[in-house]
Order: C-alpha cells, then structure tokens, then sequence
C-alpha cells in the first residue's frame, strides 16, 4: 500500500473522525496503525450520519487534492470533486 503523509490539519480531524465514528459504533480506529486508519477513512467515507460527514468534509478539505485523489486511487473514498 502506498504509503499517504497528512498535514497535521487533517490528523486533527482525523482524530474528531475516530471519536465520533467511535461514539456512533463503539469501534476503535487507531491512527497509529496505517490499515486501521484507511478503514477509518473507508467506514466515514461511507457514513450517513450528518456529523460524521462534517468531519469528513473537514478532513478532506484540510488533506489536500493529493491525498484526496490518492485514497480515492486506492479504493478507500469515491472519487470526490474537489
């Protein structure tokens, strides 16, 4: 797997991301660990909640085009307009 390098913006959102998907579900995502970290994109990515999805919004936003572009390469997110 390719190896992805987020700004420090979107590690902050994607610690609000691993706390409210860990609310809603009781699951825990670790950021430390790369696959559980893509699963935690994968399963906010896929969720309908509306504060998940203002999380992901942020987070994407503050990743960039590239990581953008690259998660939705690997399978990990739609490919989402920017």
């Amino acid at each position: 797997m390719q190896k992805l390098i987020f700004p420090q913006s979107g590690i902050f959102h994607l610690q609000k991301l691993a706390n409210a998907l860990h609310e809603e579900t009781g699951i825990r995502h670790r950021l430390s660990d790369e696959l559980s970290m893509m699963s935690l994109i994968k399963d906010c990515a896929r969720s309908e909640q509306a504060h998940i999805q203002e999380h992901f919004a942020a987070f994407t936003q503050a990743a960039g085009d590239d990581v953008v572009d690259s998660l939705a390469e690997l399978g990990i997110i739609e490919n989402a307009c920017h």
